[in-house]
């Protein structure tokens, strides 16, 4: 998982990798803060990939939210290889060209009604982009598009999606 920076202690992610504690090994990569201003640097997006480079082991799944999901797409084109990935509401582009053999598969969770990544997307010379909020259009068969609109940036598993307890 991406260590989850939301300003509640009860996020959709906490929530998350909590009830997959109780059946499986869960690393929680702790990075140091991210702001949207300080992703203009690409020294800053690199600095938190590499965290994740250094804590993944091959064959691993990752769950990433947001800029979480950025920063998981640098380590990937850093050498991190992976089985499952899950990207919640990606902070990345539309067409990104994932690295070959960096995942057997990619669930790109997304959502329409996604203010935050509509209003990152606005940003001039932002590598925010709006993957998380209309869905994957590359010619990657390994991602697969999960739609969840109805949510917004911070909400994917309540009440319209529960990826929690999937009810």
């Amino acid at each position: 998982g991406i260590h989850n920076w939301s300003w509640s202690k009860d996020s959709f992610t906490d929530k998350f990798l909590a009830v997959l504690k109780k059946e499986h090994s869960v690393v929680d990569v702790h990075y140091p803060r991210m702001t949207a201003i300080a992703a203009y640097s690409e020294w800053a997006i690199k600095r938190r990939a590499k965290k994740i480079l250094e804590a993944h082991k091959e064959g691993d799944s990752v769950i990433a939210h947001s800029f979480g999901c950025l920063a998981t797409i640098y380590a990937m084109k850093m050498g991190a290889k992976f089985d499952n990935v899950f990207f919640f509401g990606a902070a990345a582009e539309q067409k990104e060209d994932f690295p070959e053999g960096a995942f057997n598969k990619l669930y790109n969770i997304h959502s329409n009604t996604d203010g935050a990544l509509w209003l990152g997307d606005k940003l001039p010379f932002h590598k925010f982009g709006t993957l998380g909020k209309y869905g994957y259009n590359g010619n990657n068969p390994l991602v697969e598009n999960v739609n969840a609109s109805g949510n917004s940036h911070n909400s994917y598993s309540e009440p319209e999606l529960d990826i929690v307890t999937g009810k």
